[in-house]
């Protein structure tokens, strides 16, 4: 729904700007084709738009589930690869994961990823030690072994082809044997 008012907004900026310009090209109705008949109509209409995305905007999914799952949200970053935007997000949890928990946490970030491209999640034994890979995303953490020491599961969804797997490790991904699950 905020997508949809985003996109009124930038039709009402636009109209407004021509408008403020040529009145005339706008204003179709009425006998008053002036600036402040533009304003009236399109000014009012962005500033509604703007506040209609914010009650409607429910922000980043990443930072919604925090009160929900036990995982809490470190950060996020997005990566352009080709004509796909892949996500990635960082979580740490030290306590000991509820595989249930951690596949449910997993199948609702599938549910909820709006981009065109993979989503990635990770989650680290604790904050400090979260961080993205040098490589791209796909690539993973290759050999990046002070980064591998610390994560303690690893999701990927590829929305194009619908792939989602979720790697998690008895003790982190650089010492411990993946064991697998598709979600």
């Amino acid at each position: 729904m905020a997508d949809f008012f985003g996109l009124l907004l930038f039709i009402s900026i636009a109209l407004l700007i021509t408008g403020l310009i040529k009145p005339e090209l706008i204003i179709r109705w009425g006998e008053k084709k002036d600036r402040k008949e533009v304003f009236k109509y399109f000014g009012t209409s962005a500033i509604i738009s703007f506040f209609l995305i914010a009650a409607f905007d429910s922000g980043s999914p990443s930072k919604v589930d925090d009160n929900k799952y036990p995982y809490k949200f470190v950060k996020t970053q997005d990566q352009q690869t080709g004509a796909w935007n892949d996500t990635m997000d960082l979580y740490y949890y030290s306590e000991q994961i509820d595989l249930n928990k951690l596949k449910e946490f997993c199948k609702y970030k599938k549910d909820n990823f709006s981009s065109n491209g993979t989503y990635y999640l990770v989650i680290f034994d604790n904050e400090i030690n979260a961080a993205f890979p040098q490589n791209p995303f796909g690539a993973g953490y290759g050999l990046e072994e002070g980064k591998m020491k610390h994560i303690r599961a690893f999701y990927t969804y590829r929305k194009p082809n619908g792939f989602s797997t979720l790697d998690y490790y008895e003790k982190n991904k650089w010492e411990s044997k993946v064991q697998e699950e598709k979600i």
